[in-house]
């Protein structure tokens, strides 16, 4: 059932990659879609952590989660696209595979204290915790500061 399950989450991650690509193509609010995405996701690694469900459930759900995790990935690239400033797309995408590096390296550790405490269930708790984080953090990063009345610029010489 694992194996189905894990299966089933990383096959629709493909697909909501793909997904995701047109979707992204179709909103300049790609932190908001984002932040839904990862919301109802959090909804349901919460739902798999609280609940046991039966094997054709617990790979729908997974399923769901992979699908709008893929989701994501299109719109998260936009927004470091647009962040980043003129010039320098190449650093700031540095910047957030360095990221997905240093999670590679503390989550394996995070995941085997979760589970040396015997809560293999909080595994995917500890996921929701991280996805609530994100949800926040995209939707305050894309704000933008009020225009203050008036603009430097720089005199001729």
């Amino acid at each position: 059932t694992a194996n189905i399950a894990l299966t089933a989450l990383l096959g629709a991650s493909a697909a909501g990659v793909l997904a995701g690509g047109y979707l992204a193509d179709w909103t300049h609010r790609h932190s908001q879609l984002a932040a839904a995405c990862f919301a109802v996701n959090a909804v349901l690694v919460l739902l798999v952590t609280l609940v046991s469900l039966p094997p054709v459930a617990l790979t729908l759900t997974l399923g769901l989660a992979g699908f709008l995790g893929g989701v994501i990935a299109p719109s998260r690239d936009m927004m470091v696209r647009n962040a980043a400033p003129p010039g320098a797309a190449g650093r700031a995408f540095g910047i957030v595979s360095t990221g997905f590096n240093f999670g590679g390296i503390v989550c394996p550790l995070l995941v085997g204290w979760i589970m040396d405490q015997h809560m293999p269930h909080w595994v995917f708790g500890a996921s929701v915790v991280f996805m609530v984080l994100t949800v926040l953090l995209a939707l305050v990063t894309e704000r933008k500061p009020q225009a203050s009345g008036f603009t430097i610029q720089a005199q001729p010489r």
